[in-house]
């Protein structure tokens, strides 16, 4: 897949043009990792309710009882990892809403001064030129 190139040919128009690439790539991407997270989080609860059946099946039985018990503390330690990365996530959604602010901010900016400081004058020469054919 090929990407268009930003343009370079008006310092406002890349401007304008790089701030809406921000935003749209402060929406697109805390999607996609907090999905990415989500999915992890729910994968290792799942084994964890997985090995606690184990285990209480174990505890009845009182057979590989010491193995079972080791593999519920490492899933506790992923389990305990995994809240952590939720945490952080909640702090990058305020970083994402600053870094969205930004982007607007910065395509407003550039495409009010390309049009009044480029595209308005661009637009009277090709009427004039127009009206002189």
């Amino acid at each position: 897949m090929n990407l268009p190139n930003l343009p370079t040919d008006n310092l406002y128009k890349f401007i304008a043009l790089s701030g809406l690439l921000i935003s749209i790539l402060t929406i697109i991407l805390p999607i996609k990792i907090n999905y990415d997270i989500r999915l992890k989080d729910l994968t290792i609860k799942k084994e964890l309710a997985i090995l606690n059946i184990e285990l209480n099946f174990l505890k009845q039985n009182q057979t590989n009882k010491q193995q079972t018990l080791e593999e519920l503390k490492d899933l506790r330690i992923k389990l305990i990892q995994q809240e952590s990365k939720n945490k952080e996530l909640e702090k990058y959604d305020d970083t994402t809403i600053y870094f969205f602010i930004y982007g607007l901010m910065t395509s407003t900016i550039g495409f009010s001064l390309w049009y009044s400081k480029v595209q308005k004058y661009n637009d009277i020469i090709i009427k004039n030129t127009a009206e002189n054919k």
